[in-house]
């Protein structure tokens, strides 16, 4: 009994103990299984922390009384805190301006806390900084620490509520320009014909119809007719093609009036973002003012250039390089160039030389405001010396000088007359010295000549009578010097003479010929060469045959002198030629010139340079006198290592010219 009791406690006790090991198990399996889910519960809280605190977002916890429990750092920044730390306990309400603030709540937070969720878009958020921002805002209700409250993230749309103002600014821009430009805009579809589908006011103005008018049609009523219509599509689909737009600077259209006007016309496509074209852009101009402003300013531009063009005096126009960019016709009968010769070269190749420095001062002193008219000399095509007037004023674009205006007036024949009464006042100022002196040279004649044809009677009858050698050479120097004053008194008597030339019709050119002559001899000695050219047929004229043939005579036995004293030779060519209403003679020598201070003595009385070989100085002075006689004029032109020119005028009717 007592065996059998034990072995029935045994048997229990290893079925309790069994029990308890298999509770145990349990136990550590379900201390297992918390852990895990407390592990769990910890990664997904971390998970969930790094994801609400590295949120770009601002997201932020609210209690009941709107009040921040919790924030991330873009909320912090947001709403212009350093730390998370330092938003806790803010309202986020408190940063929206007043006059927004109660819409916010009311549509944020009373609807979050009764519906759950809630979305508000673009209201302004002023941060602890003063910074402006634009916001979106999304509420849900959750369950913080045991408690209802508020998880609300914002988003900064401050950049969208940028470029969403700048595309309405843009908009409304487009509108306004679109409705206020002076030209048509027609907009069309890609339809085959398009049709317009938008219009601005000017467009219904400029062709007189009505918007309902207008809308839903091709541009084919706006035409003249078929055939222009064809003619602008002939042009409109190449342009298009090959330049990317369409340009007409002038095509007519027709008003609903049937009235034909002149427009100004231009097409461009109109396209998306891909490039897709989805229509087109016609804007049309009214050029019926412009025509008519063009056509007065050509009629103003026909008046000018016939005034211009019919000016005595050649107009220009030089750049700021001198440079001739417009000449009128007349320049050409002035230079002897054509104006398509002058354009596009330098004023300065046309300057004569000499006047050259003196016409580039005062080009260049045009740049500082100086136009003072001046007088200048040019080189014509032909090689001619012609004189001008030159007066210019500058041209201006803005405050820079960029060319010149000018006019040129031909004074060749005024300055010849100048240097013509110049020469003449100086042939009579010379003259009246010349008559002086020829009173007084015939009054010390007469009164040396008696005494001196004693000496001469006297010398002669002494030298013949003397026997002392001696005395001889004495006597006969004498009789020489005495011979040498009576050849000074016949000169003095004969550049003092009383009578008139005796004049007679004679040819200039036998003259010429008959004194060539009387030095042939002289001339051929000195390897003198002469150079004959004399006009035929010239007109016989009344002249003093030997008192010509003298003056000749002189100007011939001058170059002969200067040449063979300078080269031992030389050529001189003699030259006739009529010239109007006066016989031109010239002599021209290629000896050594003449200085320039002897120009005005050449004619003076008993003014010489080879006084030491028995020169007088009255040679020349005679002969101006017999020029003068005979109404001519007498004047030479030189250089000096250059030679020298005598030029002799007679008049061909026996008076002065």
């Amino acid at each position: 009994m007592i065996l059998q009791d034990e072995a029935k406690t045994k048997e229990q006790l290893i079925s309790e103990l069994a029990a308890l090991r298999q509770r145990v198990a349990e136990l550590e399996a379900l201390g297992s299984e918390r852990k895990r889910m407390e592990e769990a519960l910890r990664e997904s809280e971390e998970r969930y922390r790094t994801l609400f605190e590295q949120k770009l977002e601002g997201v932020v916890i609210i209690d009941e009384k709107k009040n921040i429990l919790l924030a991330n750092q873009a909320a912090a920044k947001m709403f212009g805190f350093d730390s998370v730390e330092e938003v806790r306990g803010a309202n986020p309400f408190d940063f929206i301006p007043q006059e927004e603030r109660e819409r916010a709540l009311r549509a944020l937070t009373k609807d979050m806390f009764e519906h759950n969720l809630r979305q508000i878009n673009g209201f302004r958020l002023i941060n602890k900084a003063g910074e402006e921002i634009w916001i979106s805002a999304l509420g849900t209700l959750i369950e913080y620490q045991g408690k209802p409250a508020g998880l609300v993230s914002f988003r900064d749309i401050t950049n969208c509520k940028r470029i969403e103002e700048a595309l309405r600014e843009k908009s409304e821009l487009f509108e306004k320009t679109f409705t206020s430009q002076l030209d048509a805009i027609f907009i069309l579809d890609v339809g085959d014909p398009p049709v317009i589908i938008d219009c601005n006011p000017a467009a219904l103005e400029m062709f007189g119809y009505t918007r309902q008018e207008v809308l839903g049609r091709t541009t084919a009523f706006l035409h003249v007719d078929e055939t222009t219509l064809k003619k602008f599509q002939g042009l409109l689909y190449p342009a298009i093609e090959k330049r990317g737009f369409f340009y007409l600077p002038e095509f007519a259209m027709k008003r609903k009036d049937a009235t034909v006007f002149p427009t100004e016309h231009s097409v461009v496509p109109l396209k998306n973002q891909q490039g897709e074209r989805i229509g087109w852009v016609s804007v049309v101009r009214d050029i019926t003012g412009r025509k008519r402003v063009e056509a007065a300013l050509q009629q103003s531009e026909k008046k000018y250039r016939d005034l211009v063009e019919n000016l005595s005096d050649a107009i220009y126009t030089v750049d700021e390089k001198g440079v001739i960019t417009y000449v009128s016709p007349v320049a050409e009968s002035l230079s002897g160039y054509s104006p398509s010769e002058l354009i596009g070269r330098s004023f300065t190749e046309f300057v004569y030389g000499e006047d050259l420095p003196y016409t580039l001062e005062r080009f260049q002193r045009g740049f500082s405001g100086y136009t003072e008219p001046h007088e200048h000399r040019v080189l014509t095509k032909s090689g001619d010396i012609r004189w001008v007037r030159h007066s210019s004023r500058p041209v201006f674009m803005g405050d820079r000088i960029i060319g010149f205006h000018g006019v040129l007036a031909d004074i060749t024949e005024r300055k010849l007359a100048e240097e013509k009464e110049k020469q003449l006042q100086q042939e009579l100022y010379l003259s009246s010295r010349l008559a002086a002196i020829g009173e007084l040279a015939a009054g010390v004649a007469h009164e040396i000549d008696n005494p001196l044809t004693g000496i001469l009677g006297f010398s002669q009858r002494l030298l013949r009578k003397s026997t002392d050698e001696e005395v001889s050479q004495g006597l006969e120097i004498i009789h020489s010097e005495a011979q040498r004053a009576a050849k000074v008194i016949e000169n003095l008597l004969t550049f003092a003479r009383r009578r008139e030339p005796k004049k007679q019709y004679c040819d200039i050119n036998d003259i010429l010929l008959k004194a060539l002559e009387l030095r042939a001899y002289e001339l051929k000695t000195s390897n003198i060469e002469i150079d004959l050219n004399l006009a035929p047929s010239l007109p016989k004229i009344m002249v003093d045959f030997q008192q010509i043939q003298e003056v000749f005579l002189n100007i011939i036995l001058n170059a002969e002198q200067a040449m063979s004293e300078a080269n031992r030779g030389g050529r001189l060519s003699i030259k006739t030629q009529p010239v109007r209403d006066y016989i031109k003679i010239s002599f021209a020598d290629d000896g050594p010139g003449i200085p320039a201070e002897h120009f005005s003595k050449l004619f003076n009385p008993f003014f010489t340079t080879r006084r030491e070989k028995g020169g007088t100085g009255l040679g020349l002075c005679i002969c101006h006198g017999i020029v003068a006689e005979h109404g001519g004029r007498i004047y030479a032109k030189s250089k000096l290592g250059k030679g020298a020119t005598f030029f002799v005028e007679l008049p061909v009717d026996g008076g002065s010219y």
